[in-house]
């Protein structure tokens, strides 16, 4: 993988960490535009680990050149 790819990689994969340390803005951000996310739920979300299993699944299926 070239430097540039690496880096390009290393980057989009930080951003993943990041909402799996913060999942509920991540959460509101991909929201359709108008939607809020309900309390409630996100809290749930936040708690259920399958929540994060699932972030780092879809990162991992996009992994460039792994």
């Amino acid at each position: 993988m070239s430097e540039k790819l690496l880096k390009k990689e290393v980057k989009r994969l930080r951003l993943v960490l990041e909402n799996i340390a913060d999942p509920i803005p991540a959460m509101e951000k991909s929201l359709p535009k108008g939607y809020k996310l309900d309390g409630q739920a996100a809290i749930s979300l936040a708690n259920d680990p399958e929540t994060y299993r699932s972030i780092a699944r879809a990162a991992l299926k996009k992994c460039t050149n792994c």
